[in-house]
């Protein structure tokens, strides 16, 4: 879907082009126990305490401005939307996550979790979830990353 998205450069008052950075975030619609038209809304950010664009000694980037961010094109729901639905609209997660250059994710942790109990089916469904990596320089890299999960019909504050 993102892949898609064409953006026209930002420019300067006299029209030369200018580097931007752009935080985006998306409601998706997905089946799940609860209901067909449960809403679970992601967006990714730079990982807490990110002091640097380099990457760490695995070589895993942190997501800056320098690089595009992962996507998320399969949302799997591990008990997540059963979980939230009594909270819809207040069950914000969020997760710091590797997103591997062959999109699959690992090395959770959860950052802040409005509800403890959706603590693990949030983890859950994002380690089965399905990613496109996230790219330095057009290459996919692994990146580490900030996912910021919630359920509900709610519009996310960058």
């Amino acid at each position: 879907m993102v892949s898609k998205y064409r953006y026209k450069p930002a420019t300067t008052q006299d029209g030369k082009p200018v580097a931007v950075e752009v935080t985006e975030s998306h409601s998706l619609k997905f089946s799940s126990g609860v209901d067909s038209g449960d809403l679970f809304h992601y967006g990714f950010a730079t990982p807490p305490g990110t002091t640097s664009a380099e990457p760490d000694v695995n070589g895993i980037f942190p997501l800056t401005k320098l690089a595009t961010r992962p996507i998320l094109t399969k949302f799997s729901d591990e008990g997540y939307g059963d979980a939230a639905f009594p909270f819809a609209g207040n069950s914000p997660c969020d997760i710091v996550l590797t997103i591997s250059a062959k999109g699959n994710a690992s090395d959770p942790k959860v950052t802040h979790c409005e509800r403890p109990a959706l603590e693990k089916p949030a983890v859950d469904s994002l380690l089965k979830s399905k990613y496109k990596p996230g790219k330095m320089n057009g290459k996919d890299v692994p990146i580490r990353a900030s996912i910021h999960l919630e359920y509900g019909d709610t519009t996310l504050k960058p």
